[in-house]
């Protein structure tokens, strides 16, 4: 699964860091930022499995925030009919940009890419990290001592037949996409908080919550490697309630938008517009075609080697 990692690292460095530069050079009094993430897996009507990251500014009280996207998009993107000019403008404003990773639905998530062996050997270098990380920063040894108890509750569960090698593949992809926009994030400007905000699903409610640890391990991991400081940085996962409806739900149904797009585009030919939705169709063109805020990844495998590459769509003006 590391070859994702080492994959999106390429991409963003070699296409997307000036661009991103640019947006956080508006910015450099802000510290504090919203990380929103949602998805569109496994949908047997739809082209892609697609992972999407919001980031937003922290430059507006929550509840304004709800307010205007419950008014211009009261329902997510399966539910909604009519694309609004509010929203539409919403996902082009200057103070988000989005990241997303788009897979094919034959690659079956990366089925090839990671097997329960390699889970494993993958799994104990983690805990051997994590052991010797609280030898090194004992006061942080109750955040490590949590971690090393999600990860031996993952290779107990790797010992029965029922594991779900899937999910797993779900958590690390997810996982790895979120620790490099915080990579970048704390790269190229200074921020003091960031908080990831999810949506209900097994993703990130299995494993007592291993996806925020795993995030936040390879985030050290990338910024230990490119030898800039990260421990300045508070990194806050905020849980979803487990029944009911989600607080955040409304930020949530941007990177909604976005990812439920993305699923149904057909990305391995010229696109077939009469194939999409007049949702989707207004999304493409006035929200993706020539954005300035849109980082999408497509990730497949070639002749048994992993390829990834920006996927944009441009419009001559």
């Amino acid at each position: 699964m590391i070859e994702v990692l080492n994959a999106l690292t390429e991409i963003l460095d070699k296409n997307e860091a000036s661009k991103f530069k640019d947006f956080l050079n508006r910015y450099n009094d802000i510290k504090s930022w919203y990380l929103m993430s949602d998805y569109c897996l496994e949908d047997t009507q739809k082209y892609n499995d697609v992972f999407s990251f919001t980031l937003l500014l922290n430059i507006d009280e929550i509840k304004n925030l709800k307010d205007y996207i419950k008014l211009h998009a009261p329902t997510d993107l399966k539910k909604t009919k009519n694309i609004t000019e509010g929203i539409i403008e919403f996902i082009n404003s200057s103070a988000v940009y989005h990241f997303s990773i788009i897979i094919p639905r034959s690659e079956k998530l990366l089925s090839g890419l990671c097997d329960k062996p390699r889970f494993t050997a993958l799994l104990t270098w983690m805990t051997d990290i994590v052991e010797n990380s609280k030898t090194v920063h004992p006061q942080r040894s109750e955040f490590f001592n949590d971690m090393l108890k999600r990860l031996k509750l993952i290779k107990t569960e790797m010992l029965k037949t029922s594991f779900n090698e899937k999910l797993m593949r779900k958590i690390f992809i997810s996982s790895y996409l979120g620790a490099q926009i915080i990579r970048m994030l704390r790269k190229y400007s200074d921020p003091t908080h960031i908080a990831w905000i999810s949506d209900r699903d097994a993703i990130v409610n299995t494993y007592d919550g291993f996806a925020f640890d795993n995030m936040y391990f390879w985030y050290e991991i990338l910024a230990i490697n490119e030898k800039f400081p990260f421990s300045d940085l508070q990194i806050y996962y905020i849980e979803p309630e487990k029944v009911g409806k989600n607080f955040y739900d409304e930020l949530i149904r941007i990177p909604d938008f976005i990812a439920g797009t993305l699923a149904s585009i057909d990305c391995t030919s010229t696109v077939n517009f009469d194939d999409l939705q007049d949702k989707h169709k207004i999304i493409l063109h006035q929200a993706f075609t020539n954005s300035a805020n849109q980082a999408t990844i497509r990730i497949q495998r070639t002749d048994s080697h992993l390829s990834a590459y920006n996927f944009k769509w441009i419009a001559e003006k």
